[in-house]
């Protein structure tokens, strides 16, 4: 194959229906046929963000994808078909699940409230890693807060994270430089590439955070937030967050 799939989930988070062309279809070691195409709106797994579910079919075929994963510059889009099957070149449509889609996306955006809601009340922690899966979503820093300061805390970045949210600040992504990316961004992980543009998402005028995510397009969608916990263990500090299913 002489070209990757194009990403089109990180400039349109709310795209749930597109086209692509088939690239390759393989077959996965569990039995499942995975297919690679040249574009894709689904989400591959990363980030701390759960993959999309979806269809992808034409009028004699008809697949339901249960797994998206990214490798080397290609998704693979992985399940069964449900009826007919494809062929390499083959033009199909892509649908998305949108509450999966929906949720996700208010549950990744929820992270980065708490991040912008941790610095207003004037923590000083370094992110090191967000996990928005449904069950157990946390963001976790490099520093250590506390015993006696947690439930305060707690209910602290509980009511910034609200406020935030009902202020109905729009949330914006773009590809930047890496140079930009320093200007825009508090923090930058060391990992990062610096010979290629990276995403960012920005929260009103809030510093930006590097993500290659899925998000809202403004903090009210992502309804009330509640901080469950904060833990410390091994020179981090972990706060646990949930959200309403439905807004």
């Amino acid at each position: 194959m002489s070209q990757f799939t194009k990403l089109l989930y990180m400039e349109d988070s709310n795209k749930l229906d597109d086209v692509a062309t088939l690239l390759d279809i393989q077959q996965t070691e569990t039995g499942k046929t995975a297919l690679i195409l040249n574009q894709t709106i689904f989400y591959p797994q990363g980030g701390g963000q759960p993959y999309d579910t979806g269809i992808i079919k034409n009028d004699s075929s008809e697949f339901i994808v249960d797994e998206v994963r990214f490798k080397d510059g290609f998704v693979y889009h992985i399940g069964l078909y449900k009826s007919g099957s494809f062929s390499i070149n083959d033009s199909v449509q892509l649908l998305i699940d949108e509450a999966r889609r929906t949720y996700n996306k208010r549950n990744h955006s929820a992270g980065h409230i708490i991040d912008v809601a941790v610095k207003n009340i004037g923590l000083n922690l370094t992110p090191v890693k967000g996990f928005h899966f449904p069950e157990g979503a946390y963001v976790e820093y490099k520093g250590l807060v506390g015993e006696d300061k947690k439930e305060e805390l707690r209910l602290q970045i509980e009511v910034e994270a609200n406020s935030l949210v009902s202020q109905k600040l729009p949330m914006i992504g773009k590809m930047v430089s890496y140079e930009e990316l320093k200007i825009l961004c508090d923090f930058v992980p060391d990992f990062l590439p610096k010979d290629k543009p990276i995403r960012v998402e920005k929260i009103g005028n809030f510093k930006a955070h590097p993500c290659g995510g899925t998000h809202v397009d403004n903090s009210e969608e992502i309804g009330p937030v509640s901080i469950e916990k904060i833990k410390s263990k091994s020179g981090n500090t972990r706060i646990s967050y949930k959200i309403d299913i439905i807004v």
